[in-house]
This record gives structure tokens, sequence and C-alpha cells, in this order.
């Protein structure tokens, strides 16, 4: 039995692996995709009900990536025939007049992103079910709204193999070099507590009890801005990781990303932000 010969190995099947191995093989790579648990999971940081998703943040790099996430989204539910994307808009709130809203604000108008700034009387106008307080305004982006995120990873792992792509659960023999237990926290009623508190202090006429409570890794970098490079020492690896809570929405950009690292083109993005090496820099003395 000859073995297979693959252009692209992607390891680990969550979002963005997942976007990556169906990027590289809409490209006409023959791409393996790996994952060590039998799919669909809750052990990693992509499965649940739904993750938010919208154009405005305040660090121009991310909008210029949701600039091509939105429709690449679309253009995967048309592949997929499976509809994730809930369009509800998204409402972005901070303190009127703050550095915060201007940044935003100004990304936004960067890439001709319909937005609008909404003051804090308007916003008790518009918004009444929110407990706004006299200092608090906000950005409305109607394109935003949320990702059915099972339903979302689903299709790009259907499609991925529509296209000839490989998917293999590796489940092996031999010492189990992995950690017995991940790291969590211990007691974690206190996370509970406070989300109800702040929900009190946000919201009108909600129960103040979870409806659901799930588990999922949450990986953050010092930056919370992920890694996206290729590793130093082994340039055939690239690494894509680290997402800090912002990769769900990002995640067709991210796979594009990778692919044009994995295949030396030149980059559609600000890769700068991303790099492996940006905290190796040593500070003058």
């Amino acid at each position: 039995m000859s073995k297979a010969i693959y252009d692209v190995i992607v390891i680990g099947a969550g979002i963005e692996g997942s976007s990556s191995a169906y990027n590289l093989a809409k490209r006409g790579k023959k791409v393996l995709l790996l994952e060590q648990f039998p799919l669909p999971h809750s052990r990693g940081s992509s499965h649940g009900q739904s993750r938010i998703t919208r154009y405005a943040y305040a660090d121009e790099f991310y909008v210029r990536m949701m600039v091509d996430a939105f429709p690449m989204w679309a253009e995967l539910e048309r592949e997929s025939g499976e509809n994730f994307f809930v369009n509800c808009g998204l409402l972005d709130l901070h303190l009127a007049n703050s550095k915060t809203i201007t940044k935003v604000t100004s990304s936004l108008k960067a890439h001709d992103v319909p937005h609008e700034v909404i003051s804090p009387g308007e916003l008790k106008r518009r918004f009444p079910h929110f407990k706004a307080g006299d200092n608090c305004a906000g950005v409305w982006d109607p394109s935003g709204g949320l990702l059915r995120a099972d339903r979302a990873l689903k299709a790009f792992q259907t499609v991925f193999q529509k296209l000839g792509g490989g998917h293999r659960i590796c489940l092996h023999q031999g010492a189990i070099t992995d950690p017995d237990e991940r790291d969590k926290v211990e007691e974690d009623s206190w996370i509970l507590e406070e989300v109800k508190r702040i929900l009190a202090l946000t919201f009108d006429n909600l129960e103040n009890q979870p409806a659901i409570r799930e588990y999922c890794m949450y990986t953050n970098t010092p930056d919370h801005h992920p890694y996206i490079d290729r590793h130093s020492t082994f340039p055939n690896i690239v690494i894509a990781a680290g997402f800090s809570g912002h990769g769900f929405k990002l995640a067709p950009a991210v796979g594009k990303a990778v692919s044009e690292l994995v295949l030396n083109d030149t980059f559609t993005y600000n890769m700068e932000p991303f790099k492996l090496n940006r905290f190796s820099t040593k500070a003058n003395l």
C-alpha cells in the first residue's frame, strides 16, 4: 500500500485550522486536516451555539480583515447550504467621547463601512432595554450579528472534504504525552456571580440565571492579538494560534492569510501585528 503524499498538513480542526485547510484546498492543494478528538467535540475553542461578528474594531487591520471575512462567510453559506449568520446588527458600547469610539469610527471610515455613532440620549431612546448611564454612547454596526458556531465549523469541514481534502482523527497507541487535564479555573462560581452582577447593571427584564452553561478554551496573548507567522527555525511550519477571543469572526480571512504564508504569496493583510517575534525585542536600558 503506497503512502499518501500531501502538499500541506494542517494540525487542529478548530475554526482556524478548518478555514486554513478549506482555503488551501480551494487553491488546488492536497491537504490533510488532523484532529486529536472525534468530531464534533467540546474540548477546544470553536464549539458552541454562537459567536459575535462585526466590523466595529478600534484596530484598522482587523476591519480590513473583516472586509473580506463577511463576503467569505456568505460564500461558505452558499457552498455548504448551511445558514449560520444572523444579521441582527451590533451595538458597540463605550464611554462617550472616549478614544476608543474615535478609533472605531476612524477604522470604519477608512474602509467605508456603514456605521452610526449613537449619543447617550439617543442610546436611551432607541435601546431602552439597556440601562445605559448618562456617559454611555455607542457605535451601531448594522452589518454585525452572530455566527452559529457549530454550524459554521461544520460548513468549513464539509466543503473542505468536498474539495478533496483529507480528514483524520489521530488516536494512536503508545505513550500518552498530553496532560491528564487541561488548565482550568478550579472554583468558577465567582465567574458566574460576576456575570450576573454585570448583566443586572446592564439589562432590564432578564432572569438573573444562566440559560445555558458551556466551557471552552480561551487562549490569550499578552497584547490580545494572535500569532500568524512562519516558524523562525523551521520555515515549512506556519503557526496560527492565541486568538484571544477575536478568532471566530476572522476565520475566513485568517485561513486566507495562512494559505498565503504557506504558499509564499504576497500578503493581502498587514501581518506585522501578528508576528511571533513581536515580544522578543529588548528594551533599552
